[in-house]
Order: structure tokens, then C-alpha cells, then sequence
């Protein structure tokens, strides 16, 4: 038994198509006896052997045998499509050595858009292989024609007539196609190594031109996907896969690196900012914000930079408020001197009285401090302005006659 489980797909020589020039997405139709000028060329994305004419296209569609049609010496060739409507057939395309072209999509025959009852579509058939006698299976048993085996399960195919050596395909759409040869009527085996949902069409022939062909397939799902890590380059898969890990783990570990010193950049810089606000700012308090609280500065308390109508004291505690402003007291619900308040002469609190007498009554409002000629709680002259306006207010809080 002939069994592979990495099979290679084989190098594309040469590209071709029959698209019309300008074509930005080919439409996977083709119209009943429509012509198929079909091109092709090495170009430059040729990886395999130089292509050696004269050429064939191979064509698979949903019928036991292939179909092979001498395509030529040249690089062009045009071929219609004979098939009824609801056929579906992929081309691929080999040179006289073996050398691959690639195969196209799978495509589906549609009616003719000039045909009629009376008129309909005629085009030349083509001639079809002599069949080839072939038991197939899969893992799950018998072999569907458009079945879906799971993936990285086998196909077997073992031929039961014809003359060796016998030559299996898989062609999958878009792609180039591999072949399996064996020497002997044993059966082959081909480990399903396309993703999930790939199409593609099986065949196999016979050195004397007899041919067995099925599809199209599709690659099912399966849990097992090991078949799919192939290292085809000649090294194991199991070094290139500890590559790929190794760069992801060393990608992660860089982008932690590097956003860990950002943060830390960041948070130094943010934490010399909070330091020059504090130097700049003499009675700021740094509390974690970005803007400085200065407390309330009372006027200075020397002779010479008072206000000559609110005369401070130079030291001690404050005296009380005058015996004819009673209303400070009556306005304010409390004594408006700090009694408590001692050493420095500051008072904690600031009063501010308003007298709502209507619109003919004087505001008064008092200042934090009030001078004091010595003892006995007894004012200076510089009183006698307050103590008027005080009476001036009184008056005015007075009932408005009538």
C-alpha cells in the first residue's frame, strides 16, 4: 500500500485564464456553447520548471471520467463549453513534462442568452476518457461523490483494472494541484490536507489514458488539524511552530516593557509638576490637584499701612465693638470679635452685617477689626465715623410712615 501523509502540491510553471482584459472580479458562470479564449504565459510569478509545449487542458466535472483536450503549441486557444446548463467543471492545465499551470475556479454552466426554442445552442462535444474501474473509501466509509471527509483523514483509492503506473490528482479550486504515482495496483492513500470547506475534484489515470474522476468535494471539519502544520521547505513543523511562539511570547514581553515605562515616565514627570507648583506658590498647599489655595491675607497691621478710617491693632487681642453698633451682634447671632483667639492678634472668623431697611436705608458693612485706644475697651477718635453710621443705620430700620 502506497501512503502519503504530507503530499506536496506541485510548483506552478506557467499561468492562464480567459478573462476578458479590464476583468476586475471573474463571475464563475460561463453561458452554454460560449467561447473560452483561454491565455496563458510564464509571467512572473512562476516558481516551477519552465513549461515545454505542446499543452492539455484537464477538466473535471461532475461525471466518472476526465476529460482531456489538446490545447497546442501556442499560448492561446479557444475552447466552448459544450455542457447542459447546471454543470459544474473546474480546467487546470499541464505541459508536455508534467509541469503545472494551476487549475481555476470551479465553475457552473448557465443557458444560453441567445438560444430560443426554435433556435437552440449547438457547439462541438468533447471526447471523454474510457472509464477506469477504481474502489474508493473514506474514513467514515463509503465514498460520497460530493461528500465532505473531515480533514486530515485519508482517502483511499485503489485501481481494479488498467495498466500501471497509475497517477493520482487532487486538484483544489485556485490552486496547483498534486499527484501521487504509484507502480502497482495497491491501493493510495491521500491524508486530506486542505482547510475546512476547500473545494477540490479527485482523479486518477492510467498510463493508457483511462480515467476515473470525482466531485466536487469539500474538506469537512474535524477536531485533528495536525495534518495542516507542513513544513514543505524540507524542516520540521514542530521548529517552525516553537518560532512562531517564540515571537508572539517575545512581542508580548517587549509591548509590557514599554508600557510599564511609560507609566512611570508619566507619573515622574507629573510629580515634578506638583513640586514647582509648590516652590512658586509660597503659602500653597500641594494636596494632590493642579491648582493652589492661598488663605485669606489681612491688611498689615503697622501704624504706618493702615487704612486711617480702620485703624488695626499693633498686638494683643481684639477690642469689642462699639456700645452704639449693636447690630452686628443682633445680625449675626454672635459676638463679632473671636474672644478665643490669642497671640497674634488675627481673628478666625470675618462678619459681614447687612441691614435690609428697603431702598432708603444705608448698608453698613464692618471691617475685620476695630481699633482699640488701650483699656477699658474705650475707642479713639477714629470711632466717631462708624459710631455715626450706626445711628444713621438705626434710623433708617425705623417703620416708613405711611
Amino acid at each position: 500500500m502506497l501512503s502519503t501523509s504530507s503530499p506536496t502540491f506541485l510548483p506552478q510553471g506557467f499561468l492562464f485564464d480567459w478573462n476578458p482584459p479590464g476583468t476586475t472580479i471573474p463571475i464563475p458562470n460561463t453561458e452554454q456553447c460560449e467561447t473560452l479564449s483561454i491565455t496563458w504565459e510564464r509571467g512572473s510569478t512562476g516558481v516551477g520548471p519552465n513549461p515545454v509545449s505542446p499543452y492539455y487542458l484537464q477538466i473535471s466535472l461532475r461525471s466518472t471520467v476526465p476529460i482531456i483536450v489538446p490545447a497546442g503549441s501556442g499560448t492561446k486557444f479557444d475552447f466552448q463549453v459544450p455542457w447542459i446548463p447546471g454543470t459544474q467543471y473546474q480546467i487546470c492545465m499541464w505541459d508536455s513534462t508534467g509541469v503545472s499551470g494551476g487549475c481555476q475556479n470551479m465553475y457552473t454552466v448557465i443557458p444560453n442568452s441567445t438560444a430560443t426554442v426554435l433556435n437552440p445552442a449547438t457547439c462541438p462535444n468533447v471526447t471523454a476518457s474510457a472509464p477506469l474501474d477504481v474502489n474508493a473509501l473514506v474514513v467514515t466509509g463509503a465514498f460520497s461523490q460530493y461528500g465532505w471527509p473531515p480533514q486530515c483523514t485519508d482517502i483511499q483509492v485503489q485501481p481494479k483494472n488498467g495498466t500501471p503506473p497509475y497517477t493520482l490528482t487532487v486538484a483544489p479550486t485556485l490552486h496547483p494541484p498534486l499527484n501521487i504515482t504509484s507502480h502497482t495496483n495497491d491501493p493510495i492513500n491521500w491524508t486530506i490536507s486542505l482547510t475546512h470547506g476547500f473545494p477540490f475534484f479527485i482523479s486518477l489515470m492510467d498510463s493508457q489514458g483511462l480515467g476515473w474522476v470525482q466531485g466536487p468535494l469539500h474538506s469537512g471539519e474535524n477536531v485533528d488539524t495536525s495534518c495542516l502544520n507542513v513544513d514543505h521547505s524540507g524542516g520540521g513543523s514542530s521548529s517552525h511552530m516553537a518560532g512562531t511562539i517564540g515571537a508572539g511570547v517575545g512581542g508580548v514581553v517587549v509591548g509590557l516593557i514599554a508600557g510599564i515605562a511609560g507609566i512611570l515616565a508619566f507619573l515622574r514627570c507629573r510629580g515634578n509638576r506638583r513640586n514647582n507648583i509648590c516652590q512658586r506658590h509660597q503659602y500653597g498647599r500641594c494636596t494632590g490637584l493642579e491648582y493652589v489655595v492661598e488663605p485669606f491675607s489681612m491688611p498689615s497691621s503697622t501704624p504706618g499701612g493702615s487704612d486711617p478710617h480702620f485703624p488695626l491693632l499693633s498686638g494683643g487681642p481684639l477690642a469689642s465693638p462699639p456700645a452704639s453698633a449693636p447690630d452686628a451682634t443682633s445680625a449675626s447671632g454672635s459676638d463679632p470679635v473671636d474672644q478665643s483667639t490669642s497671640g497674634g492678634g488675627r481673628r478666625q472668623n470675618v462678619y459681614v452685617v447687612h441691614h435690609d431697611g428697603g431702598p432708603d436705608a444705608d448698608v453698613v458693612e464692618l471691617p475685620p477689626r476695630y481699633a482699640n485706644s488701650g483699656s477699658g475697651g474705650a475707642s479713639d477718635g477714629h470711632d466717631q465715623p462708624r459710631r455715626a453710621a450706626g445711628s444713621a443705620t438705626q434710623k433708617g430700620r425705623g417703620p416708613r410712615p405711611g
